[in-house]
This record gives structure tokens, C-alpha cells and sequence, in this order.
């Protein structure tokens, strides 16, 4: 099957774990080792990434230690080792709880609170947060455990009920001090009001009470069981305009988990933000590529291809997120601009009666349709107003507001 060395079979096995090809990654990586055991370091975490998805922990442990041993003084692989021994002690942690919800005789808790639970869980899942607050509202006072607390008050946080999150918080808190995922939820309650330094004290917070070690420590490696913090984090210090400090961290979540869509599609917003244009086009490509394929993904990508001067990918991947997502406010804004850029006044004016239909009291549609409305005055095609049939249109039930977080205002 022509030529492979070591080095080609490291590119092969990166190429299957960008695109979550696992069982061709191990494989691969397998064979290379049969081959070059001591050549490529990085042919062992090959081997070890898909096995750790699959919880077999211990080997891939095993398989992370012999690439510290061939490389004593690269400390990637020393933090590979510490994350998964992380995963390892959290899935061993998952379980004991989940053995400890069983009764003493082996059937299941039938309880009220445990029907609650599992109820508001699905809900959760499910993006009904109201619904979601309800059941876990009903679950006994003596059955409300420290998940129960976690749990509600990420319903809340996305209802946009701060103080109430903020009372079951400080609450929880107390009872559970070194919690990294009540410290965690607290700073979200914050990153969501836009409070977004006190939103990184709690971050620091919980990536210390995560590591046990202070959070003033140097981030040149990313602390297992603290990545969504780290994560948390980087969105805040982008709002804050530290766009190169948000950067590290993100390049630093990649190399730890590579086919994680969310941090490209992260990565290409903050390049975005700090003017590098070039390099957010690239990771908001690959989030597409992975399958992430949100209403921001579609509004990053067109942001960027706009500014790159590559217009027809930008109408081309405008079209496909206006498709995909009609019930988005801000697609029809991101479709519109691009059709705005290249001239095509009728179509602009089309997918923005569209948008006001959906969208009536929107500000942004309003404002484009003005712009549009102008240019085709200027270009003499004197076609007429729109907006007086949009208006008549019943509003959306459901505002979801905007399609980007790079065009034009963003969302997650």
C-alpha cells in the first residue's frame, strides 16, 4: 500500500483523530509501533487518545508513560498522563455514585425525588430549562445532593434567573467548598450578566479546587478536570478584549482533546476578534468540518470569508446557514450582509422581508433594510418598501437572537 515510514504514519493517525476516526487511529498507530516503537513519541498518545475515550484508562495510561519515557522532558505528555488519570478517577467517581443510588437489595430508588431527578435531567437535556426548574423544585429537601444544586442552577443560569442561581450557589457553595463545578456555574452566572472579571475569580477558583494547587499558577499546561473552566475562561478574557490570552488557551485545550469542535470554533472567533483573519477562517473550517455546524459556525465562517474577500464562499455558506437555520435572527442578518457586499439588491431585500416576518421588532433587519432600501435608490432599481407587509406578521415565539459571535453580534 506504497511507502510509510514513522512520520507518515503520525500524519495518517493525526488526520483520523481530526476526524474522530478512533478505531483507524489505534489501529494505525498499533502498526507504526509494531515497526518503530522508540522513534515517535507521539505515536504512543495516538494509541492512547481512542482507548481513553473508550474508558480503558490503564492502557492508556500505560501507553502515555512509555511516550514520557522516550520523551522525559516534553511536558505534553506529562499532562496527557495527569488528564487521563483525571478521567480515570472521575469515571471511578461516576460509578461509586452510581452504585450508591442503588438500594441495599439492588433496585433502583423509585422514589418521588428520584423521578423528579430523572425527569428534570431529560428536560435539561432537552434545552427546557423552565420545565427542567420545575422538577427539580419538586425533589425533597433530604434528596437534594450536590448534583441536584449543579443541575438547577444551570437551568436557571439559562433562564436568566441570576439571583436565584446566585442564592443556591452560595449556598451549595458552602456546603461544598472545593466544588469545581458549583465554582464553575457561579462564574457562568456572572459570564452570562456580563460580569465577566468576577466571572474569571470564580474560574481561578474552581481550576484550583480542581488541581489543588493555586490558581495564580502558570497555565503552560491545562489542569485535568479543569478543561470547561479554562474553557469558561478563554470566553471571558475575549469579551475583555485579552484576545492573545484567550488564544493560548484555546491552542492548549486542542492539543488535549484535537477533535473537540468547540474549541476550533472558540479558536476562530478569537482570531477573528484579534484580526487574524486567515487563521479564524481555518478553525471555524474545521468546527464545520468536525460537524459542528451551528448558527454561529455558519455566521463565524461568513464573517471571515467577507473579510478574506472571498465572496462567493460567503454567499455559498450564508445560503447553506440561512437553510439550516431559519429560526435564527441573526442568519438572515449575516445572508443579507453578504448579499448587501456583493450588490444584489433584490435578493437582500428578499431574505430580509423573510427575517422581519420572523423577526418584526428587529432593530439590525430594520436598520439593513434601510441600507438596502438606500443602495437600491441609488442604483435606480426603485423597487418598493417592505416593511409595512413584514410588521404585519406575528412575532416569533422564540427569539433566538443572533447567529454569530463575530457577525454581527454573535451567539452561543
Amino acid at each position: 500500500m506504497g511507502y510509510k515510514n514513522s512520520g507518515v504514519y503520525e500524519v495518517l493517525c493525526k488526520c483520523y483523530l481530526n476526524f474522530d476516526q478512533l478505531d483507524e487511529c489505534e489501529t494505525t498507530a498499533i502498526e507504526a509501533l509494531r515497526e518503530y516503537p522508540e522513534e515517535r513519541p507521539m505515536l504512543y498518545w495516538y494509541a492512547g487518545c481512542p482507548l481513553a475515550s473508550r474508558g480503558r484508562y490503564d492502557e492508556a495510561l500505560e501507553m502515555i508513560e512509555k511516550a514520557v519515557q522516550l520523551a522525559p522532558d516534553d511536558d505534553f505528555f506529562k499532562q496527557c498522563s495527569v488528564s487521563f488519570q483525571g478521567w480515570k478517577e472521575d469515571a471511578e467517581k461516576a460509578a461509586q455514585q452510581m452504585q450508591e443510588t442503588v438500594s441495599s437489595d439492588d433496585l433502583p430508588n423509585t422514589s418521588a425525588g428520584g423521578d423528579n431527578i430523572t425527569i428534570a435531567d431529560n428536560f435539561l437535556l432537552a434545552g427546557d430549562y423552565a420545565r427542567a426548574v420545575r422538577e427539580y423544585e419538586a425533589v425533597p429537601l433530604n434528596e437534594r445532593t450536590k448534583q441536584w444544586y449543579a443541575h438547577i442552577t444551570q437551568a436557571l443560569i439559562e433562564e436568566k434567573k441570576f439571583a436565584q442561581a446566585e442564592m443556591l450557589l452560595k449556598k451549595a457553595i458552602a456546603a461544598f467548598p472545593n466544588s469545581n463545578c458549583l465554582l464553575n456555574n457561579m462564574g457562568m452566572r456572572y459570564y452570562r450578566d456580563s460580569k465577566y472579571k468576577k466571572a474569571i475569580s470564580f474560574f481561578d477558583q474552581a481550576i484550583a479546587a480542581r488541581s489543588g494547587q493555586n490558581a495564580k499558577k502558570k497555565e503552560k499546561q491545562l489542569l485535568s478536570g479543569a478543561l470547561e473552566a479554562y474553557f469558561n475562561k478563554a470566553l471571558c478574557l475575549v469579551e475583555l478584549g485579552s484576545h492573545q490570552k484567550a488564544i493560548d488557551i484555546y491552542e492548549q485545550l486542542i492539543t488535549i482533546e484535537p477533535a473537540d469542535a468547540s474549541y476550533h470554533y472558540e479558536l476562530g472567533h478569537a482570531y477573528y476578534c484579534a484580526q487574524k483573519t486567515w487563521f479564524s477562517i481555518g478553525h471555524h473550517r474545521l468546527a464545520y468540518d468536525l460537524g459542528l455546524r451551528t448558527a454561529g459556525v455558519y455566521g463565524g465562517l461568513c464573517c471571515a470569508y467577507i473579510k478574506a474577500g472571498f465572496k462567493e464562499l460567503a454567499l455559498h455558506i450564508a445560503a447553506e446557514g440561512l437553510e439550516k437555520h431559519p429560526d435564527v435572527e441573526g442568519i438572515y442578518e449575516n445572508a443579507a450582509e453578504t448579499r448587501l457586499e456583493s450588490g444584489e439588491l433584490k435578493k437582500v431585500l428578499a431574505i430580509l422581508k423573510q427575517g422581519l416576518k420572523r423577526f418584526p421588532e428587529s432593530a439590525a433587519l430594520k436598520k439593513l433594510l434601510g441600507r438596502a432600501e438606500e443602495e437600491t435608490r441609488k442604483s435606480g432599481e426603485g423597487l418598493r418598501q417592505i416593511s409595512r407587509d413584514a410588521g404585519k406578521a406575528p412575532q416569533s415565539t422564540k427569539q433566538n437572537k443572533l447567529a454569530s459571535r463575530c457577525c454581527p453580534e454573535g451567539c452561543r
